[in-house]
């Protein structure tokens, strides 16, 4: 007498291929879960000092540091289309010019300083306005970014 083998048919097969791979799924998104908002964070870059003390600062305070700041860029989206323009036609110089490529990023780098200086100096003026209760207060949300990370913005 022969012994017959039993086999899962097909349907049993995929049934078993899809609760596999569902399984597969759900410890993926809990170990990403568990690797975005868990423990210390010591997996994440340090947030950025300009950054964290721009992020802290109340919503209002950083729309009027956006506004005073506006001003001086008005020409900003013309001038670096311009550089942009420059530096393509820089690289595709034949012979090409190092000094000349170099001069342009230095031009660049000028300007991105003198940004960063002009809102250096205007979160400075808007701290300097503020009474003891404020920067305590603001001090208070650096130490809980520092510690925390950036808030999540409320989505309407």
């Amino acid at each position: 007498m022969s012994e017959e083998k039993k086999t899962l048919g097909w349907p049993l097969r995929l049934l078993l291929l899809g609760s596999l791979a569902l399984n597969l799924l759900v410890i993926g998104l809990a170990a990403g879960a568990m690797w975005r908002y868990g423990g210390d964070h010591g997996h994440r870059p340090p947030l950025p000092m300009a950054a964290t003390l721009y992020r802290a600062l109340p919503e209002a305070d950083r729309d009027q540091l956006r506004q005073h700041i506006h001003g001086r860029l008005d020409g900003r989206k013309a001038r670096r289309a311009q550089e942009m323009a420059e530096l393509a036609a820089a690289l595709r110089a034949s012979p090409f010019d190092p000094a000349q490529f170099a001069a342009l990023l230095a031009t660049h780098e000028t300007r991105r300083a003198e940004s960063h200086g002009a809102m250096r100096a205007a979160l400075i003026d808007r701290i300097a306005s503020m009474d003891q209760g404020t920067r305590a207060a603001y001090a208070d949300r650096i130490e809980r970014m520092r510690m925390h990370g950036f808030p999540r913005r409320e989505r309407n």
